[in-house]
């Protein structure tokens, strides 16, 4: 069995926030610390803390919601999979909601979000997409919906690898990764 931690951390943020809860906990690691991290500094959750237990440890996010009570995490969706990998060159990261919502990615240079990517001129092989939240301003109008984020991917230019496959008697990738 497979089992994929950052999934597991998204769909607990996600869940909460769909019943309003004020916080979450989640198993730690150093990734997922990053992640949350780059949420907070986003503005997508309020604040964390690691708690010690002997183990691995947990981390409680506090959810964020806006005055009225509503959702300030609108889409929360993992791109890049084990199953199915997906990197974007530097020139391809993909703008999120109009610039309203924000791609993570795992960059050589640590886990960042898709502006500080483009200002730092990163991407390329080995950085996947982590994730996309949405955040819809309530002053604004609504954005149209946004593709799926395949689609919205494959209109970037991003390259999906299925699996590591090479062909022998060039020893490259294969054509189709």
């Amino acid at each position: 069995m497979m089992s994929d931690p950052i999934a597991d951390l998204l769909t607990r943020i996600r869940n909460a926030s769909r019943a309003e809860h004020e916080k979450v906990d989640v198993p730690s690691s150093k990734l997922k610390v990053r992640i949350t991290e780059v949420l907070k500094e986003e503005g997508f959750v309020k604040n964390f803390r690691f708690i010690e237990d002997g183990k691995q440890g947990t981390l409680r996010v506090y959810l964020k919601y806006g005055t009225g009570g509503e959702k300030i995490i609108s889409g929360l969706v993992r791109v890049s999979k084990p199953g199915r990998r997906v990197y974007v060159a530097k020139d391809k990261v993909p703008h999120i909601l109009g610039g309203m919502g924000v791609a993570i990615l795992s960059t050589s240079r640590g886990v960042m979000t898709d502006r500080e990517t483009r200002k730092q001129q990163l991407g390329g092989e080995g950085d996947p997409v982590l994730e996309r939240v949405g955040q819809r301003d309530r002053n604004r109008a609504a954005p149209p919906e946004p593709r799926g984020a395949r689609e919205q991917l494959e209109h970037t230019g991003a390259q999906y690898c299925t699996k590591d496959r090479v062909d022998a008697r060039k020893r490259q990738p294969c054509a189709s990764c």
